[in-house]
């Protein structure tokens, strides 16, 4: 079923939005054991801009999904 899968992708969501900002917001020389402000801030955008893009994808596929289903797909 597709709940099978939930952890799956749930965990490839997440690994992408690590590393996508990891690599944007994070200063490649780490200079401190914690993230300074325009870090934190930017890892905070970053996130939240993610989770919205995949909530957009999200209904846009359920949008299809059951479109099809009414076709007949």
């Amino acid at each position: 079923t597709d709940l099978a899968l939930f952890p799956k992708t749930f965990l490839i969501f997440y690994s992408r939005m690590v590393s996508g900002c990891h690599e944007k917001c994070i200063d490649k020389k780490y200079k401190d054991g914690d993230l300074n402000v325009g870090e934190n801030s930017c890892v905070d955008r970053c996130t939240s801009k993610y989770w919205q893009c995949v909530g957009i994808v999200g209904q846009m596929l359920g949008a299809a999904d059951a479109a099809a289903a009414q076709t007949g797909r």
